[in-house]
């Protein structure tokens, strides 16, 4: 497709190199465009963990250093066990597989940094801070939430650390998904999850699920005093982790042959935080997309088409409501928060597994609606004062938001 261009510019620019961009360039590469990666090229330091099933095959056999069963919420007096396979995935091994399959489908790697995107014209160009400038027919930028502004104000933050324990020390048996024992610290309620990997090798994370942002020592702080609670005694540290995902990003609107993917596109999961799996399942489809509408098209039709893609209105609607039940959570007491809890994963699994991979509207919404019927008093009351008080982010969407949601221009 390349051999029409003028100077042998590439069809795709993807900017960044972390699991989204490089998923959504092997993709592009492997649809027939040829493809430039441009990122920092440091090793990838997140913890990426996921529900089994949400993978395909390749990313598993491949990635995975830890595997369970089952979860455990613990959420006070009550544990509630889903049987649902999950998977801790191993960073060095991950990055090493979908560069990899970048690299067998032909797309070119290039190590910077872009400072500066000018996509208005019918070939974009990129400049990068070591001064050279690079162009193509469509940029993907996924740099990551930072890359395209936006003013957050819900953030999901945690503090973990992998490690391994004392001799002597209490052990964990089963992975907890979510611990929300109560703690006798005051602020934002926050939830131990705790991933045991094999002999004395545990990570554990103090995790605020959504709400203002958390300095990162309160959380370190906190972790430490619930480990002891529990008996669990460290006796080495092997990495520390400082997480903060934002939540509540707002949509950008495509108008440009720039494309943003991942958390620059609004897909981290607003109630979860989860977005990986998601960047891996919907690069082939979306770079599909992208690659069959250049060959007919320039790079601003390529990108508002992969947007339209990405989020039909369906999915925008369904992201508003997700968005919703944020919110309504980011209000609640460490007391709500379990009582939620408790009742949401009463649900059947249909239901809470469906919300939890980010459902269409349609189920979200009824979902929603079960757990109000099965909720308490107290939990109704936040769920109907979010709705008749809202804040500008925090409403139930109707049909009649959809047109000013963002889309296309």
């Amino acid at each position: 497709m390349s051999g029409n261009l003028a100077s042998a510019a590439p069809d795709v620019l993807v900017l960044g190199d972390g699991p989204a961009a490089t998923a959504f360039a092997a993709a592009a590469a492997r649809a027939g465009a040829s493809v430039v990666m441009v990122g920092p090229g440091t090793a990838w330091a997140p913890t990426y963990s996921a529900w089994a099933d949400t993978l395909s095959h390749d990313v598993l056999d491949a990635a995975t250093e830890a595997r369970w069963t089952h979860a455990e919420v613990h959420l006070g007096g009550a544990v509630r066990t889903l049987a649902r396979p999950y998977v801790k995935l191993d960073v060095v091994a991950l990055r090493a597989h979908l560069r990899e399959a970048a690299r067998s489908a032909g797309v070119v790697e290039r190590v910077g940094r872009a400072v500066e995107i000018d996509a208005s014209q019918s070939v974009s160009r990129v400049r990068l801070g070591e001064g050279d400038e690079l162009s193509a027919r469509l940029v993907v930028d996924a740099r990551g939430a930072g890359a395209t502004g936006g003013r957050v104000t819900r953030w999901q933050t945690a503090h973990g650390r992998l490690v391994d324990l004392a001799p002597g020390s209490a052990r964990l048996d089963s992975l907890r998904w979510m611990d929300f024992s109560p703690s006798d610290e005051a602020g934002p309620p926050s939830f131990l999850y705790a991933l045991p990997l094999g002999g004395e090798r545990l990570f554990v994370e103090e995790t605020v699920l959504v709400g203002a942002e958390v300095e990162d020592g309160l959380l370190a702080a906190r972790l430490e005093r619930r480990l002891a609670r529990m008996g669990l005694r460290v006796g080495a540290v092997h990495a520390v982790e400082h997480c903060r995902i934002p939540m509540n990003l707002p949509l950008p609107t495509v108008d440009a042959a720039l494309l943003p993917f991942g958390s620059a596109a609004g897909m981290v999961h607003p109630a979860t935080g989860f977005m990986v799996a998601r960047c891996l399942a919907e690069a082939d489809p979306l770079a599909n997309v992208v690659v069959a509408t250049l060959r007919c098209g320039s790079g601003r039709d390529a990108a508002r088409a992969g947007w339209s893609a990405l989020w039909t209105p369906e999915r925008r609607l369904a992201r508003a409501l997700h968005l919703y039940g944020a919110e309504v959570l980011s209000g609640m007491t460490g007391d709500e928060l379990r009582l939620f809890f408790l009742h949401f994963f009463a649900l059947p699994e249909t239901r809470w597994r469906a919300f939890l991979d980010g459902a269409d509207a349609g189920t979200t919404a009824s979902t929603m609606l079960a757990l109000f019927a099965r909720a308490p008093s107290n939990v109704r009351k936040c769920l109907i004062s979010r709705a008749l008080f809202p804040a500008s982010f925090a409403r139930l969407p109707s049909p009649d938001d959809l047109p000013s949601l963002p889309e296309v221009s």
